[in-house]
């Protein structure tokens, strides 16, 4: 168990109704131009939550330091044993207050009107979450590139509109609280990028925000995104041939795994449904749970179909997948055109190539 985290300053009352939650490990290099950037937020948090995983360097004595002039209150939690990054992220937004929680990296900038702008966003459109773009930076802070979050432009996506394995990073989200009490995340299921360990919290976040309510994304960037050695997730060039086996290459295994994960996804959002008291909220647990049955049928009719089975039996494949609308974009529920591109591709091309190569 976590210790019983420290409390420097005094509650602030008032319109403020942001929790910053900060997950650090050994991040003494660049933690301090972090919180100055927190502390020049014009809309202030009501409070900064540090979970420090185990530091060996300096970066509790910077936080510390800081927690003594801080125009907020800081919580400081030391894990007495390692929880990683997801774990040390859900765990300590237990200890938030506010109305909304922002996720914040040790060795990130924030722009001074990123709590202000993602809040106002929040709630004008009654949204359950809100993303941004960033820059890119190096280690010295130069700037070397744009991180996109494949976001274009503003825009609002209503309940399960969203493609159902995306996300956005933590470092840009900002949401409602109250997202994480609907289910335990202890029954989060398998991270769907790793397929192993449990869900990454800024995807659990996204599941639950795109399952339960609408989510907004502003095109403005609203942080700076520092790359380095040291990064768990950084922009990581790509080689057209890289891009070409990621967006065509399947195995029948993944999308078994992909099935497995839709059908955890619905059993928990139907064990939701059963329970939550708000019925609007059961409701959207139960479509969101549908929605998850049929992408897991999905999933096991694209594994039967990259199974290799005869011509004939691909031809019934590809109907039953067509009636289920298995290819629809994702605002009506289906994988989206990229799916049938890649189901064709094995199909119509690979497969018979593969074949054609074994009885050469």
């Amino acid at each position: 168990m976590a210790s019983e985290p420290q409390f420097v300053g005094t509650r602030l009352d008032g319109a403020q109704d942001v929790s910053i939650v900060m997950a650090t490990f050994n991040g003494e290099k660049h933690v301090a131009a972090q919180l100055e950037s927190l502390a020049a937020q014009t809309l202030p948090p009501v409070e900064l939550i540090v979970s420090d995983d185990g530091s060996t360097d300096g970066t509790l004595s910077i936080v510390e330091a800081f927690a003594q002039r801080a125009p907020f209150p800081v919580r400081i939690r030391r894990n007495p044993q390692r929880l990683g990054y997801g774990e040390n992220f859900l765990t300590a937004t237990a200890l938030a207050t506010g109305r909304y929680i922002a996720f914040c990296d040790q060795d990130d900038i924030w722009y001074p009107q990123k709590l202000e702008r993602c809040t106002a966003a929040l709630k004008a459109e009654k949204a359950l979450l809100c993303a941004h773009p960033a820059d890119l930076i190096d280690e010295d802070s130069n700037n070397i590139g744009f991180f996109s979050q494949k976001i274009r432009n503003t825009k609002v996506w209503q309940p399960l509109t969203l493609p159902p394995w995306g996300g956005f990073f933590g470092f840009t989200e900002v949401f409602e609280r109250s997202l994480l009490s609907l289910i335990d995340p202890a029954s989060r299921g398998l991270d769907n990028h790793k397929k192993e360990g449990l869900l990454a919290h800024d995807r659990w976040v996204y599941f639950l925000a795109s399952s339960f309510g609408k989510t907004v994304a502003l095109a403005e960037p609203l942080a700076s995104y520092r790359q380095h050695g040291a990064n768990l997730f950084g922009a990581k060039k790509s080689t057209r041939l890289s891009m070409f086996k990621r967006k065509i290459a399947l195995s029948r295994d993944d999308l078994l795994i992909h099935q497995g994960m839709a059908s955890e996804r619905a059993r928990i959002l139907s064990l939701a449904a059963a329970r939550l008291p708000d019925a609007a909220l059961a409701r959207q647990a139960e479509l969101s749970s549908r929605r998850w049955e049929g992408l897991a049928k999905v999933y096991e009719l694209r594994a039967a179909l990259h199974g290799s089975p005869p011509v004939t039996k691909q031809i019934s494949i590809f109907v039953k997948l067509l009636k289920r609308d298995a290819y629809k974009p994702f605002e009506s529920g289906g994988l989206g055109f990229h799916a049938l591109v890649k189901d064709c591709a094995w199909a119509l091309v690979l497969r018979p190539l593969l074949h054609y190569k074994e009885t050469a």
